[in-house]
């Protein structure tokens, strides 16, 4: 480009457009037009220029992600910083061509930064414009909680080991999570309720952790067959609530005594003895449908139902013959099926 007819002076040059895709070289050039210097050359030299297309989307539904922050660096020196819009697209323009460091400062709302932040990012003739597709993993809050026993069925007597795993299984680290342990017999909880061991008081959890806790209980002698236990159990923050419970149940045991007495230990013929049958309940569950049968005094009784430890009482009598002269022996049986079982006395 010429420029003519300037008057001898002093002069400066400063270049304020140049052609697209190149970087304006701001510097001012200072110059003298005298006798001595009626024409001065000079050369510009003018840099490429170049954009970072940055597109922010989810890891899993490609969904558009606004507010990611990032800052470009040109060696040491931090140039920009940029936010991704609604569409999730953020640009940095102008780059004069040369190498960049680009770094995700921060994730959107709700997203965790990734593994990596940091990119190189080259300027060229070749790569003027570099789009840069950059995914964010959604946080996941997640907890799972297990509670279990070393077994489902006990007997009196025995002890019940519960053990609760309560394991981190999101992408984040958990804190203040509560423990709440709600023990119930047959449905009632208000009972004494179980000493959870290892659980002082809200916790952290940090993601892919587990803890354990433990609990005991000891089943009473005096609890009836099919008693059912439950041990239910919520931990929670203000980011997610998980539950489990595990039931137990108390075996059955069935059991009876039948006791037969007579009213005297020697009779005469044309005397009535009289007999008293008690059949009692000894195991700790219900029975139903008791058969009692004393042939000689013709008892044949069906007992629809004997709770536990109770006694249920029949009095018979028989008149002694010629025929019971000698040792006279009156036997009485019960016999009853639970469970497809039969027990006989």
């Amino acid at each position: 480009a010429n420029v003519s007819g300037l008057a001898y002076g002093d002069y400066q040059l400063k270049e304020i457009k140049t052609v697209d895709g190149y970087k304006v070289d701001g510097t001012p050039v200072s110059f003298t037009i005298n006798a001595d210097k009626e024409t001065q050359t000079f050369t510009i030299k003018n840099t490429g220029v170049g954009s970072i297309n940055i597109t922010k989307v989810d890891s899993e539904s490609r969904e558009a992600l606004a507010g990611a922050e990032f800052a470009l660096y040109h060696g040491e020196d931090q140039l920009m910083t940029v936010t991704t819009d609604k569409d999730g697209h953020a640009i940095l323009s102008g780059l004069a061509y040369g190498e960049y460091k680009l770094v995700e400062t921060k994730a959107p709302e709700d997203y965790l930064l990734g593994d990596q932040t940091e990119w190189k990012v080259t300027i060229d003739k070749d790569a003027k414009i570099v789009e840069k597709t950059i995914e964010n993993i959604k946080k996941n809050p997640s907890l799972t909680v297990e509670k279990t026993a070393d077994k489902t069925n006990y007997e009196q007597g025995e002890t019940v080991h519960y053990t609760i795993d309560v394991t981190n299984d999101g992408n984040i680290d958990l804190t203040e999570l509560t423990l709440e342990d709600v023990f119930s017999k047959d449905g009632d909880s208000h009972i004494d309720q179980l000493s959870v061991d290892g659980y002082e008081g809200a916790f952290d959890l940090a993601a892919g952790q587990t803890k354990t806790f433990h609990a005991s209980y000891v089943i009473p002698e005096s609890d009836l067959g099919d008693t059912v236990y439950t041990n239910a159990v919520t931990v929670k923050n203000d980011d997610v609530t998980e539950k489990d419970e595990v039931t137990i149940v108390v075996d059955p045991t069935y059991g009876f005594e039948i006791n037969k007495t007579a009213d005297k230990d020697e009779v005469k013929v044309g005397e009535t003895i009289t007999y008293t049958i008690d059949v009692t309940n000894t195991g700790n569950k219900a029975l139903t449908d008791i058969n009692v049968v004393d042939e000689m005094v013709g008892l044949d009784e069906v007992i629809s139902k004997l709770e536990v430890g109770e006694t249920k009482t029949f009095t018979v009598s028989h008149k002694a013959t010629a025929e019971d002269i000698g040792e006279l022996t009156n036997v009485a049986v019960a016999k009853v099926n639970m469970d497809g079982e039969e027990i006989v006395h």
